[in-house]
């Protein structure tokens, strides 16, 4: 058994349980699903600059993929960014980002969602800011408050007050929520409201959400025409399959730089569990950490000298709950596969044609894999060294 004494931090104190358990949680380990998403989402700030012509981009994946973390790198980034105009004009604020709630009664409200959209414009803000709160006048109605205002009033004083704040990217987390109203009509003006409030601000909308937001898009197809979709996928089981592929590589180098951060040491058994952690976390970096993390808490409270297999398999999810985000995962990487050429030629009865399917339109994922045909079933249980973080 060990004792909090034996932990010290980095001053010399010893730690406790919540101290260790605090500090694990706050860490951050880069993977290539994640940096490859970053860094083309940075180029949405100016789509006319790429060529574009989208003004909405989709960023869907499984729960626990790391999307919102996504989010909010991406907003710290643009935060960066526009440090020094931030500075030097108070008033500008280059980027807005809301998580969108999931409404109370099962019905989303437009009105608090606007009101939000306010609050967030107002008081997420830079230290540096100076002066009284801005105003909003609309009509000649001057509101302290959004939620005096009706709906069409509320909605012209939150763009109007993003366009005075100069806001280039609007992020919208969990926007699956957009969804939580029922009938298919009503999805439709749901993302009908999202394109026109683009095509009035000017700037492009990022939607970060679970595969459900595939949903909106099926019924519009001009929303189609103007978004991206980018896939933030996990690492498949046809990736885990082959060693050699770089899906593979990359999960195994997250899975040993996550375990190295552990505060306790980790036994030798759980570090040549590969197969059944990928399992326990179905090729999910955020699954993988959350796994661990309550492993570890456990542990903790226990009092014990290392963590073991035996802690993870008390705190991991059922195999029934597995299997049931697992197939809800593959039915919405169904929805992103295209459809074969002949399918598109034939419904425009132009015959048959024999050319590969392209990856389709609007939906990027950087290729996986080495390049071979993974090969079936999973490979022989084996330790393997430590690795890096990515």
């Amino acid at each position: 058994m060990i004792t909090l004494s034996e932990i010290s931090d980095t001053s010399g104190k010893p730690s406790t349980a919540e101290e260790l358990e605090a500090n694990f949680k706050k860490v951050t380990i880069s993977h290539p699903r994640l940096i490859e998403c970053f860094e083309e989402l940075k180029a949405i700030e100016s789509p006319e600059a790429g060529g574009k012509t989208e003004i909405v981009v989709a960023v869907v994946g499984p729960p626990a993929a790391g999307k919102s973390r996504l989010s909010d790198r991406l907003e710290l980034h643009f935060l960066d960014k526009y440090r020094e105009k931030m500075t030097l004009q108070p008033d500008f604020l280059p980027v807005v980002k809301l998580e969108i709630p999931s409404p109370a009664d099962g019905n989303f409200n437009w009105k608090d969602f606007f009101t939000r959209l306010l609050d967030s414009c107002q008081e997420v803000m830079i230290g540096q800011k100076q002066g009284e709160s801005l105003g909003i006048e609309i009509d000649g109605i001057k509101a302290a408050r959004a939620s005096n205002l009706s709906l069409p009033v509320v909605r012209r004083a939150a763009v109007k007050c993003l366009k005075k704040r100069g806001v280039r990217v609007l992020i919208l987390d969990e926007a699956a929520h957009f969804l939580e109203l029922g009938a298919s009509k009503r999805a439709v003006m749901q993302f009908r409201m999202i394109k026109s409030l683009a095509s009035e601000l000017g700037i492009p909308i990022l939607l970060v959400g679970s595969y459900d937001l595939l949903g909106l898009l099926d019924y519009d197809g001009q929303l189609i025409r103007r978004t991206t979709i980018i896939h933030f996928s996990r690492y498949t089981q046809e990736e885990w399959a082959d060693v050699k592929s770089a899906g593979h590589k990359a999960f195994l180098s997250f899975m040993h730089s996550l375990l190295t951060r552990v505060p306790i040491k980790v036994s030798a058994e759980v570090a040549a569990a590969s197969n059944y952690l990928f399992a326990s976390s179905l090729g999910t970096a955020g699954l993988l950490k959350d796994l661990v993390f309550r492993a570890l808490k456990l542990a903790l409270r226990q009092g014990a000298a290392e963590l073991t297999l035996e802690h993870i398999r008390r705190v991991r999810l059922r195999n029934k709950e597995l299997l049931s985000m697992l197939r809800e995962i593959e039915a919405g990487e169904a929805k992103l596969r295209d459809e074969e050429d002949d399918a598109l030629f034939t419904a425009l009865r132009l015959g048959a044609q024999k050319t590969s399917p392209p990856e389709g339109r609007g939906v990027k994922q950087k290729p996986t894999g080495s390049g071979k045909s993974p090969r079936k079933g999973v490979r022989k249980p084996g330790r393997d060294p430590l690795g890096e973080a990515a």
